[in-house]
């Protein structure tokens, strides 16, 4: 079974030392656009949330999350130290499931 978008929530915004106050903000940092990116590329490759659900948790649109989880995907295939960073993130949480698209 899928850990809940919560989970994975939690997860990495303790990673991130970020709250989810933090990331619902009107802000739009790079940290912040960065930790919901990673949120979003986690939930969508585990099946734990939709876009558009994800974008009434953070208060964002849904082509804005949709396109942060794209570029954590870019980022990822061009940096191998970054997609273990992402990987480490949720641990075993995911039963080990996480994989790269």
């Amino acid at each position: 079974m899928a850990p809940s978008l919560q989970a994975i929530t939690e997860r990495v915004c303790r990673y991130y030392g970020v709250t989810l106050e933090d990331l619902q903000g009107q802000g739009r940092t790079r940290k912040m656009a960065e930790v919901r990116g990673v949120i979003c590329w986690h939930a969508q490759r585990l099946d734990s949330a939709t876009v558009a659900e994800m974008a009434v948790l953070f208060g964002r649109d849904p082509s804005t999350l949709s396109r942060a989880s794209v570029n954590i995907d870019k980022k990822i295939k061009v940096s191998t130290e970054f997609g273990e960073e992402v990987e480490r993130i949720l641990g075993n949480l995911g039963d080990n499931a996480i994989t790269q698209a």
